[in-house]
Formats: structure tokens, sequence, C-alpha cells
């Protein structure tokens, strides 16, 4: 039995550093003048590419000619290739080259590793489960180095260290946590289905509001709004805790997201306050980065905005706060904020543009009914996010027995 960190393993593992189970580790390059301007070639896959959840995100990749793929000696994606970031504020995120991976051919940019493994020794899947697990995480981010915008460099598969079962453990292993991840994916499912199911609902009792068949009234914001504002434009003082500061990416459609947020202390909050102080029942619009995203304050919480986030406040006797987030995602606002925005000399969606959105505003009795449903729906998928959390710390129990010998016997 070899030992590690304190760790024993069972019999036949071993301690191997990741360096020694690859056959290459590379990070790949872009053309001079970089590829924004490039509409179409090789995909050139970032950091920004790599999804939390080990896959990809396709609908914003970027290109390269086809002449400087060609030209590249290292960098070109390749089947169970595992693919991690190596600088920024995502370094660490891992992702996995599966069968269903759409590109013949592809690259990663100067941001991200290959990690490609000898598949004599370890599989890519074991591999990348052990890479994205929390622990691996954790060891990864050891070697980060440099300020906020630092990273990792080829180092790093020096001093990480991979425990190592025979080829058979480690299949079963995967097959484990494959269906442990498909559990997972089941719960995504669920959520998505009630998405759908509510812009079903919206259709059938409104109508589409590009077409407006039902002939309902057209308002502006402005006139249905008792106050549209946007968050503090004076930097705010930050804190290490404190009241929430929410910003543009915490914005999210139909959901806050708290997992990455700012604070603010009380003294902060209050000045900030004197402007507006935020309620429960507001809107809350991405008007910076991503435009458009829209999430209702559902309950009474103490947070403050920065200026990449806008402040819609409806008036109650006109229209149902619920009616007003479901409406923002539909074709007929985005449209609007799309023109508005390409109007703009900057890529931000300002008040003056908000207030000017125009909108069908069918009759309040109406509007409640659709919010009955919503709040129904909402209250079905608290109990759904308490499985989902359930789940997901199963699956890194899993990981964390995976890797210590404790999964299989």
């Amino acid at each position: 039995m070899d030992a590690h960190e304190g760790r024993a393993l069972p019999e036949g593992w071993e301690w191997k550093r990741l360096i020694d189970v690859l056959l290459s580790l590379e990070n790949g390059a872009r053309p001079k003048g970089g590829v924004d301007n490039i509409a179409e070639g090789v995909p050139s896959v970032g950091g920004e590419h790599l999804n939390k959840e080990g896959g990809f995100i396709f609908e914003t990749m970027k290109f390269i000619p086809k002449e400087f793929y060609e030209g590249m000696r290292r960098g070109r994606i390749e089947g169970g290739d595992v693919l991690v970031v190596k600088d920024g504020a995502t370094t660490g995120k891992v992702s996995l080259v599966r069968e269903d991976y759409p590109y013949q051919e592809s690259a990663v940019n100067e941001h991200v590793f290959i990690c490609r493994p000898n598949q004599k020794s370890v599989l890519p899947e074991y591999l990348f489960y052990n890479l994205f697990c929390p622990l691996g995480q954790n060891k990864i981010l050891r070697s980060f180095h440099g300020a906020a915008q630092g990273g990792i460099n080829t180092q790093f598969a020096n001093d990480y260290e991979i425990p190592l079962p025979p080829l058979p453990t480690q299949r079963r292993i995967v097959s484990l946590l494959e269906k442990a991840e498909e559990t997972k994916r089941l719960r995504a499912q669920a959520d998505e289905l009630s998405d759908m199911l509510l812009q079903s609902v919206f259709l059938e009792m409104f109508g589409d509001p590009v077409k407006n068949p039902k002939g309902w009234e057209i308002k502006t914001m402005n006139e249905i709004c008792e106050r549209i504002t946007d968050g503090e434009h004076i930097t705010p003082q930050r804190t290490n805790e404190g009241i929430y500061l929410l910003s543009a990416r915490n914005i999210q459609n139909h959901k806050i997201a708290l997992d990455d947020v700012d604070f603010i202390d009380e003294e902060e909050y209050e000045r900030i306050s004197r402007r507006i102080r935020p309620q429960k029942g507001d809107i809350l619009i991405s008007c910076s980065g991503t435009i458009g995203r829209v999430a209702r304050v559902k309950d009474n919480f103490k947070f403050q905005l920065v200026r990449s986030v806008a402040l819609v406040r409806p008036i109650i006797a006109y229209s149902h706060p619920i009616y007003l987030e479901y409406i923002f995602t539909t074709n007929l606002m985005k449209n609007q904020i799309k023109k508005a925005v390409n109007q703009s000399s900057q890529a931000n969606l300002f008040q003056g543009k908000i207030r000017k959105l125009f909108l069908p505003l069918p009759p309040l009795p109406l509007q409640q009914k659709f919010a009955r449903i919503v709040e129904k729906i909402e209250s079905m998928r608290q109990s759904q996010n308490q499985s989902k959390q359930q789940i997901e710390d199963l699956f890194n129990a899993l990981m964390q027995k995976a890797f210590k010998g404790e999964l299989v016997a």
C-alpha cells in the first residue's frame, strides 16, 4: 500500500504525477490581431466556452482561419482531451471532449490547457472526474500564482498527483459516477420543463406579444411604472462581508444568483439607499454585459445595486410584477432591447431607453391569475431545489469516495 498526503491507497493503486499520465500538456494560440472579427473558420475554444458542468458553451464560439489552424504545432483538440482553464477568474474549470463534441476540427486558445491522457494508464473520463471534483479543484488552485488575473502554468501538472487504480477499476468508478451525473441531468431537465410550461401558459393566456392577437392596450414602461432607475454610479466601497451588492452577473432570468456576489457595509448601504431602496416586487434588469436578463425581487432582503443593474417598480394598479417579469423574456421585449442597445455608442441599456419600451397590458385580473400559476410552480421548485442540492451533495460525496478507493471494492 502506498501513502500520500496522509491517505493510504487500496492495493493495486498508486500515486502518479499528472504529467506522468499525459501524452501532452499544451495550450493554444490565436492569430495576430485576435479572432473577434472572423465570422467563420475553425472554432477557437477559450475559458468562456467551458461550462461549470464539465461541458461546453457553443453559442458564443469564436473562430480562427483554417490556414492558421493547420499551421498550429500545439493546441489542436482531439477526442478524449481534458481541457483546463489556465488563467483568469475561472482558473481550473475543467471540461471533457466527449463523443458528442460537435467539431471535427477545433483548437484551444492561449488561456486553456489541453491535458491529453495516455489511455494506456488513465481513462479520459477518470482523469476528468478527478480534476473536476472539489478536491481536484482545490489541488489545481494550489498552483495559482499572481493577482486576481493570475493563473497556473505547466508546473501545476508536476505538482498535481492523482490516485491511479488499474484500468478495470477506473472503468467501474467512471460507470458509477456517470450514473450519478445522469441523475443530475434529469433534475436539470425538470427545471427546463417547468420554464417551458410557464412560457406556454403565458402565450396561452396573453397571446404572442409581438402580434398582440387579443388586442390588449399598448403602454410604455414609463406609463406603468412608478420608478425606473439603475444602481449606484459612484464605485461603492466593497467589504468582505455584509450587505449584498448586486451587479449584472447576479441577475439571471427569474433568479438572483448570490454564489458570486460583492458586499458593502451598513454605512455604504444607507448612502446608496438615499437614491433608491430596493424592495419586494421590484424587477431587476441586467443593463451591461449580457443585457436584458430579468429577475423579480421575491423576498424582502437588504441589498443594493451597481450601475450595471436597472430597477423597475411597477404601479400595482396597472401591472403585476410577475407579468412584467415574464414579458421581459419574450421576443417583443428582447427585440426592442437589442435595438435600443445597438443605437447606443456603448453596449448599455440606459434608463431613458427602458422608459420607451412598450408592451401590451392585459386586464389586471388576468395578470393576477397568471401570477398565481407562477407562484404555485415556484413553490414546487423550492422542493425541487432542495432535491437538486441533495443530488449535488451526493455526487460530490461519491467523487470523494471514488478517489479514496472507497467507492469500489
